[in-house]
C-alpha cells in the first residue's frame, strides 16, 4: 500500500466586487506550470495570442477542482466543458484570479526562502554532506 499525498488547494480571490460570492477552488500545479504562470502574472491577458489563451484556459481547467458557479440557476460542472459555457470575458477573469493566486504563492515561497537563508546563516552547524 502506498502513501497517499494530499494535494494543496487554493481558493481564488476576485478583486472585482461583482464576483462577491463566487468560490473557485484549484489544485496547486506542478513546478513547470507554476514557473510559466509566474512569467504571465503581470502580462495584460487581453494581449495574449490565441494559442497562449488556449494554453492558459487548458491549464486552468486542469487545475480546477470545484466552484459554485451557475448559469440561469443551474450549476455548471467544474470541468473544461463547463468552463467553455462561460463567455470569454468571464473565462479571462477566472484565469487572471488563478494567475494572481500563483503570484501570491511565489511571493510566499520567496519570503520563506529568504527567512530560511537568514536562519541558516545564524545557525552554527555545517551543511549536510554525503558520506559513503
Amino acid at each position: 500500500m502506498g502513501f497517499e499525498v494530499n494535494l494543496t488547494t487554493l481558493r481564488l480571490r476576485f478583486t472585482d466586487p461583482s464576483f462577491d460570492g463566487a468560490q473557485v477552488t484549484v489544485r496547486m500545479v506542478d513546478g513547470d506550470t507554476l514557473a510559466a504562470a509566474a512569467e504571465l502574472k503581470d502580462v495584460d491577458i487581453a494581449t495574449v495570442s490565441p494559442d497562449m489563451l488556449k494554453q492558459l484556459l487548458d491549464g486552468f481547467a486542469d487545475a480546477l477542482i470545484d466552484w459554485n458557479l451557475e448559469i440561469k440557476g443551474r450549476r455548471v460542472n467544474p470541468t473544461r466543458a463547463g468552463l467553455r459555457k462561460f463567455d470569454v470575458l468571464f473565462q479571462l477573469e477566472l484565469v487572471k484570479a488563478w494567475l494572481s493566486s500563483y503570484g501570491e504563492v511565489l511571493e510566499a515561497l520567496k519570503a520563506a526562502g529568504q527567512e530560511a537563508a537568514e536562519l541558516e546563516s545564524t545557525l552554527k552547524v555545517a551543511p549536510l554532506t554525503h558520506q559513503p
